[in-house]
């Protein structure tokens, strides 16, 4: 049995832990809401679930893509390590990340022996910060 993939995560950040938990920070759930354009996210990570009948190293390749403008925001390259049969992590993480558009995003994993990308689709959109009125304590209502 080939590696199948079984979901990505996107999040802020990814940690490992000394017991090699993954510590997921900033779960994003498809849409990612920024206050402007352009905006620099400090890190954008992808999780990446697999499961496989064989430890293997797989090469990949991942780019991530404004899907209006055909822009390529970022891109790399690599080992996949899978460790033991059964279920593996995958963390590719881009860092810092600057956005110049929002609309449809697509996070683009080819791994060696597998046909066709494994693709994760999500939205930026822009949610400005309301503006605050500034406070007057001799100011009567």
């Amino acid at each position: 049995m080939p590696i199948r993939h079984k979901y990505t995560l996107v999040c802020d950040e990814v940690r490992v832990e000394n017991n090699n938990k993954l510590f997921v920070i900033g779960l994003y759930g498809g849409v990612i809401t920024v206050p402007q354009i352009p905006f620099v996210l400090q890190s954008l990570s992808f999780v990446q679930a697999f499961e496989d009948d064989r430890p293997e190293q797989i090469q990949f390749r991942a780019t991530l893509q404004h899907l209006d403008s055909g822009q390529i925001l970022a891109q790399a390259v690599g080992v996949m390590a899978i460790g033991a049969p059964g279920q593996g992590m995958s963390v590719i993480k881009f860092a810092p990340l600057q956005i110049n558009q929002v609309g449809g995003y697509v996070f683009a994993v080819t791994l060696e022996g597998l046909p066709e990308p494994i693709t994760t689709n999500f939205d930026v959109r822009l949610n400005p910060q309301p503006q605050m009125m500034p406070f007057n304590p001799t100011q009567r209502h």
